[in-house]
C-alpha cells in the first residue's frame, strides 16, 4: 500500500506524530518514526510503502498525534475484492480502463483466487453482488473516441459540448422500474430497431447501452425517457458533437504570433489564420452548423498567459509583482504542460508550490503567494513541466533588473547625440544619470523599457559614467537602487579635426604562389592627422612618421583622402586612405608608408585601423 503524503499545521508536536493501520479493531501495522520535514507553516509527513499480507477486510489507515486522529481513511480501503491493471495498479470501479484486468478474490477459507480478462472501456463484469464497470459513467454519457479538451459552446451559452472523432454507444443507469425507453435525437423519436439496446440488471438499478455508432458527423442533443406505470419520465439528456475529419495544426511564427490551420466536418471551409497573442480572443473560431452558431475550442500549443482574466501575453513578457494581488490567478493557454516547479533568484527550489489546476483549454495556478517573496528575492522563476522536464518558464520580477547584454548606448553621428536604449525586466520607475570627472552632467526622467533617449551637447573624447537606478517607492530614506553602470566615451566626427592618431594596423593583399592573401601589418611610428571634414564620413588628412627629430611629413603624398568605414568599436576605427583614389603603398624597409605613389613594385594598402586613445600632437 502506498499511503498519501500529508501536510499538517504546526499545531502538533512532530515528536508525537505516528502512523497505524487497522483491520477492523486489530492493529496490523505501526510506524512511530515516519519521515517528517518542516515546511512553511507546519510539517510534511512522507510515509513509507506498507506491505500487507492480507489486504482484504476493513482496512483503516490513520495518521495520529498522541490520541488525536489527524487523518483517517475511514472506509476508503475496505475491500472484498481487487482488480489490477497490467502494472499492478488497482483499478477502481466506475473508472475508464481498457486492457488486461486481473481479478483477485478470497473465499471463505481465506484462499486467494486470481483470474484475468481483456476488457475495453464500457465493459461491465459481475463480481459477487457487485457490477464492476470499466467506465466512469455512473452518470449517463457517450462511449467513443473523445478529442481531449475539445468542445463547442452554443452562442450565448457557456455549456460545453464535447467533441468525438467517433461514437459507439450511450450509457446510462436507471432504476429497474422502467418497462421501455424512448430515444430522442434532436427532438425526433428514434425507432428502437435502428438503435440496439443492451441492459445489465442489478438488484435495484440497471445499466443500459444504446448503440449509436452509425450516427453521422454533426451536433446532437439526445434524450432518454423511461416508461413506468403508463407515465414517461426523462432519465437524462446528453449534448455532444461528432467531427470525424478534424485537422488542426499550428506553426509558431515568432514569440508573438502563430499560423493556425483548421479543417473540420462541421465547417464548410478550412481556416488558415495568423493569430497575434496581444489581439487573441478566446472565441476566435466561430462556426455555423444547421441554424445555430457555435464557438469551437481547440487546444493549440500556443504559449501565452493572462493574469486575472486580463489581456493574453506572450511567455517573453515577464510578470511584475505589482500586478499580483493576494487572490491573483494566472491562466496558461498551452495545454501540454502537466505540472509546475518554482525557483528563487538564488537558484533554490521552492518546496511548497501551489496546485497546478489543469482544465479543458486553460490551466490555472494561484499566484498570490508570490508577494511573500518580493522583499528578499529579485525574481521567482515559474517552470512549466512536461513529464517532469522543464519546457518553458515565466519570470516574476520583484525588482527591476537591467539586461546588460541588450541595453544599448551608442553615439549617433547623424543626430550628434548619445542614444541610450535601456532594456530591463520589471515595471519599476527607472532613470539614469550621466557624470564626468565627478560632476553631474545629466539626469533623465523615468524611462520606458526598450525606448531610446537621446542626450545631446556632450563633449567628445571625454569618458562619461552612465548609471541606471530604480526609484524607491513612496517617501523613504533609502537610497535609490543602482542597477547597472556603463562607461562611454563620445567621438563626434567633427571633433576629429585637428587631431592626429597612431595608425595601429594596416591590411593589404599579397600575391603568394599565384593567389592573393589578405595580410596584416602593424605600425609603430606612422600617424594620420584629420585636417578638414568633407562630410560625415569623409575627411582630408595628412600622413606623417614620428622620428627622433619630430614629425616627418610625407609631403609627396599629402594631402590624402580619408574615409571612416566604421564607428568607434573598442577604441578602434577602420579607415580607408587614398591619394586621388589610389591606395597608398607599403614601405617594408621603414615599417611605414612610402612617400611616393610611383613605385610599381610596391603593394597597395587596403585598409587602416587607428586607436582613438593613441592621440598625438605632431607639432
Amino acid at each position: 500500500m502506498v499511503p498519501p503524503i500529508h501536510r499538517i499545521k504546526a499545531i502538533y508536536d512532530y515528536r508525537d506524530i505516528y502512523i497505524i493501520l487497522k483491520n477492523g479493531d486489530e492493529e496490523i501495522y505501526s510506524n512511530y518514526s515516519p519521515d517528517i520535514r518542516e515546511i512553511i507553516g507546519g510539517y510534511r509527513v512522507t510515509p513509507s510503502k506498507i506491505r500487507l499480507n492480507n489486504p482484504f477486510g476493513e482496512i483503516t489507515y490513520m495518521l495520529m498525534s498522541n490520541q488525536d486522529v489527524i487523518y483517517s481513511s475511514k472506509n476508503q480501503l475496505f475491500r472484498d475484492y481487487f482488480v489490477f491493471d497490467e502494472n499492478g495498479n488497482e483499478i477502481k470501479n466506475n473508472t475508464d480502463y481498457s486492457g488486461v484486468a486481473t481479478f483477485c478474490i478470497k473465499d471463505s477459507d481465506n484462499d486467494f483466487y486470481l483470474s484475468h480478462k481483456i476488457v475495453k472501456a464500457g465493459d461491465a463484469i459481475t463480481i459477487g453482488d457487485v457490477v464492476f464497470n470499466f467506465s466512469s459513467l455512473l452518470k449517463p454519457g457517450v462511449i467513443g473516441e473523445l478529442y481531449d479538451n475539445h468542445f463547442l459552446t452554443e452562442e450565448g451559452s457557456d455549456r460545453k459540448i464535447p467533441v468525438y472523432r467517433q461514437v459507439k454507444s450511450l450509457k446510462f443507469e436507471c432504476e429497474n422500474k422502467y418497462s421501455r425507453f424512448d430515444f430522442i435525437v434532436n427532438g425526433q423519436i428514434q425507432k428502437q430497431e435502428e438503435f440496439k439496446q443492451n441492459i445489465i440488471k442489478g438488484e435495484t438499478t440497471s445499466k443500459l447501452s444504446v448503440n449509436i455508432e452509425d450516427m453521422l458527423p454533426g451536433v446532437y442533443m439526445t434524450e432518454i425517457y423511461g416508461w413506468a406505470n403508463g407515465k414517461r419520465n426523462k432519465i437524462f439528456e446528453c449534448h455532444f458533437a461528432i467531427d470525424n475529419e478534424l485537422e488542426a495544426e499550428v506553426d509558431k511564427i515568432d514569440a508573438e504570433s502563430y499560423l493556425v490551420y483548421v479543417g473540420s466536418s462541421l465547417m464548410s471551409e478550412t481556416i488558415l489564420k495568423e493569430i497575434t497573442i496581444s489581439d487573441f480572443n478566446d472565441n476566435w473560431l466561430c462556426i455555423t452548423y444547421g441554424d445555430k452558431k457555435y464557438n469551437y475550442f481547440i487546444p493549440f500549443e500556443m504559449d501565452m498567459y493572462r493574469i486575472d482574466g486580463g489581456q493574453w501575453m506572450s511567455f517573453k513578457d515577464d510578470i511584475w509583482i505589482g500586478d499580483i494581488r493576494p487572490d491573483s490567478v494566472i491562466e496558461i493557454y498551452n495545454f501540454k504542460y502537466d505540472a509546475i516547479s518554482m525557483l528563487m533568484s538564488t537558484g533554490m527550489y521552492i518546496d511548497e508550490t501551489p496546485k497546478f489546476e489543469t482544465g479543458a483549454i486553460y490551466h490555472r495556478v494561484k499566484v498570490g503567494f508570490l508577494n511573500s517573496y518580493k522583499t528578499n528575492y529579485d525574481y521567482i522563476s515559474i517552470l512549466f513541466l512536461v513529464n517532469g522536464i522543464a519546457k518553458n518558464a515565466l519570470w516574476c520580477y520583484n525588482k527591476c533588473i537591467i539586461d546588460t547584454n541588450k541595453t544599448s548606448i551608442i553615439y549617433n553621428t547623424n543626430s550628434k547625440s548619445l542614444d541610450i536604449t535601456p532594456k530591463f525586466h520589471g515595471k519599476g520607475n527607472v532613470f539614469f544619470t550621466i557624470i564626468a570627472d565627478n560632476r553631474d552632467v545629466y539626469q533623465s526622467q523615468f524611462v520606458k523599457n526598450n525606448v531610446t533617449i537621446q542626450v545631446e551637447n556632450l563633449m567628445s573624447f571625454v569618458e562619461y559614467t552612465i548609471t541606471f537606478y530604480e526609484k524607491e517607492k513612496g517617501i523613504t530614506l533609502k537610497k535609490d537602487k543602482a542597477l547597472a553602470t556603463y562607461k562611454q566615451t563620445i567621438y563626434a566626427r567633427e571633433d576629429f579635426i585637428g587631431r592626429a592618431f597612431k595608425i595601429k594596423d594596416v591590411y593589404f593583399d599579397q600575391l603568394i604562389q599565384g593567389n592573393f592573401v589578405r595580410k596584416k601589418y602593424s605600425f609603430n611610428t606612422t600617424y594620420i592627422k584629420f585636417v578638414n571634414m568633407i562630410n560625415n564620413d569623409n575627411f582630408i588628412g595628412e600622413v606623417y612618421a614620428k622620428t627622433l627629430r619630430g614629425a616627418y611629413m610625407l609631403d609627396n603624398i599629402n594631402p590624402v583622402e580619408v574615409e571612416m568605414c566604421s564607428d568607434v568599436i573598442d577604441g578602434i576605427i577602420e579607415l580607408s586612405v587614398t591619394k586621388d583614389g589610389d591606395g597608398l603603398l607599403m614601405d617594408f624597409e621603414h615599417h611605414g608608408i612610402k612617400n611616393t605613389m610611383d613605385d610599381s613594385a610596391a603593394i597597395d594598402i587596403f585598409s587602416y585601423s587607428i586607436a582613438v586613445h593613441e592621440e598625438k600632437n605632431y607639432e
